[in-house]
């Protein structure tokens, strides 16, 4: 459970054809995010397993570390037209996508998505036997 955040991310697919544009929440994004809590299927992560964990987003790329080394970029396309706002990632050497919803008030950032494949989370909530992932993510001061 310890690295099941990465290790999901980790094995993440591919899909179709994806936006050029850029979503405004994009440039929102960008920086150093440290992992403040993850919950998955239910069980939040202890927080010593957090310790060192970070995610960098560049451009249209999402590049987990652990203890400062690099665990593994994915691309990214935001849609913060939806409610609530929408965010895909994948790997291109590989077929499907990780689809999730997103919230970022202030320097907090939420992300909750399923497993590789499944339908896209309709709430922030990581409920015993849904199989979703929920993390706050806190900005990283330079």
């Amino acid at each position: 459970m310890k690295c099941a955040v990465f290790l999901l991310v980790s094995v993440l697919l591919a899909g179709g054809a994806r936006p050029d544009k850029a979503d405004p929440d994009q440039e929102k994004l960008q920086g150093t995010w440290t992992v403040e809590s993850t919950v998955f299927d239910g069980k939040e992560v202890p927080a010593k397993s957090l310790k060192g964990r970070e995610v960098v987003f560049r451009g249209k790329e999402f590049t987990s570390y652990i203890e400062g080394k690099k665990s593994n970029t994915l691309k990214m396309v935001l849609d913060s037209s939806k409610k609530p706002r929408q965010i895909e990632l994948w790997r291109e050497d590989l077929d499907d996508s990780v689809l999730g919803i997103y919230s970022l008030e202030g320097n907090t950032l939420k992300l909750c998505y399923g497993e590789p494949g499944a339908e896209r989370p309709t709430a922030f909530e990581s409920k015993a036997g849904n199989r979703h992932f929920l993390l706050v993510l806190k900005r990283k001061k330079p």
